[in-house]
């Protein structure tokens, strides 16, 4: 008998302020995601689970109030990163050309679909440290290389964003939720979809590109043949 992953990222909830559970739980999907495709089972035991909670009920009633938090949209129809982490996961290529921490590569034969992801424990370490979190957080960069691609490509990259970016983030600038108006609403909706860059790029065998992920930061991207 096994556990989803939720288990997992319910105890990150635990250890982490308020204005990093929103992160947490778009970043616990995919590490969940990648624990899945690596062993083919959900990441949480039953032996582990039995560590963790005195009873299955104390579990259970656990879980539903980590459900409650990692619920894809607000009571106002917002959504939050974790919807977004989900959409593109679903959509993801059947075939995996790259399965490690940190990447999942898929493709189709002719489009590339990508998650490039931050280390959890890593991060949440990092908030914790006294002296490491009052530096500034110097990022993970990651150097993508994909060989034979030969002409044109759309490439998109949605950047999940980390503390600015998301709904307890901007929530909190408008007061309680509560007392939101519709104006508030859209702001809102808009202000919390994923930073998106679009290009258009000729490619002559090989692909390469750096990127620099953030704190709790999430890349999705699409290389998709034009022509």
């Amino acid at each position: 008998e096994v556990y989803i992953s939720v288990l997992r990222i319910l105890d990150y909830y635990s250890m982490v302020p308020n204005k990093y559970h929103e992160m947490v739980s778009a970043l616990g999907n995919i590490w969940g995601l990648m624990w899945y495709l690596r062993n083919g089972i959900p990441v949480a035991s039953v032996e582990y689970f039995n560590k963790r909670y005195k009873s299955r009920e104390e579990f259970e009633e656990n879980l539903e109030v980590c459900c409650r938090k990692l619920s894809m949209f607000n009571k106002h129809s917002i959504k939050t990163l974790d919807f977004y982490v989900l959409q593109f996961v679903f959509g993801l290529e059947k075939n995996f050309l790259r399965l490690e921490d940190g990447i999942i590569a898929t493709t189709n034969g002719v489009d590339y679909k990508l998650i490039l992801f931050q280390d959890m424990d890593e991060n949440i370490r990092y908030i914790f440290d006294k002296e490491l979190c009052l530096k500034k957080y110097p990022g993970k960069e990651i150097k993508l290389i994909l060989k034979g691609l030969e002409g044109r490509y759309k490439l998109k990259i949605s950047t999940l964003r980390t503390e600015k970016g998301t709904m307890y983030y901007e929530s909190s600038r408008l007061g309680e939720l509560e007392d939101f108006d519709l104006n508030d609403i859209e702001y809102l909706k808009n202000k919390v979809i994923p930073k998106m860059e679009i290009e258009k790029i000729n490619v002559n065998g090989v692909f390469e590109r750096k990127f620099n992920l953030d704190l709790f930061e999430i890349k999705c991207i699409e290389i998709i043949k034009l022509g």
